[in-house]
């Protein structure tokens, strides 16, 4: 259904991946989405497939229980959506976790000068305590 169908095998031409379904893609569901796993890991803009095949099983379940056939270009263009969403969430969550990083630095720091400076006071009592 998510590669072997006419109305698929469209999608999958006019999305703007490297991936198409040809006479070579596997008839094995496993496989193809193996070998969209390993393309996403080498190009951040290969995950578009997988909000193009998520759209093409959405496009499958408004035809099954609604009888609503969405027009192709308006499945391409969700999955683009979809995905330009993701990256921008995505972008966030790596620019806040960056920042995060950089503020519990900075609190470590500011724990460590405390600590030092509180064994400096420690140290010079010790001596007054000590010389009196």
């Amino acid at each position: 259904m998510l590669f072997e169908c006419r109305v698929a095998k469209e999608i999958w031409e006019m999305i703007p991946t490297s991936f198409y379904v040809s006479a070579s893609t596997s008839d094995n569901l496993i496989e193809n989405i193996n070998y969209l796993l390993v393309g996403a890991k080498q190009d951040k803009r290969e995950a578009l497939n997988f909000f193009a095949g998520w759209n093409i099983w959405k496009m499958r379940n408004n035809i099954l229980f609604h009888h609503k056939r969405d027009h192709i270009l308006r499945v391409i263009h969700a999955a683009i959506r979809e995905n330009q969403c993701w990256n921008k969430a995505m972008d966030i969550e790596s620019s806040q976790k960056q920042s995060t990083g950089v503020q519990r630095n900075q609190m470590e720091n500011i724990h460590e000068s405390n600590k030092s400076k509180a064994y400096g006071m420690r140290m010079s009592l010790l001596l007054v305590t000590v010389i009196n």
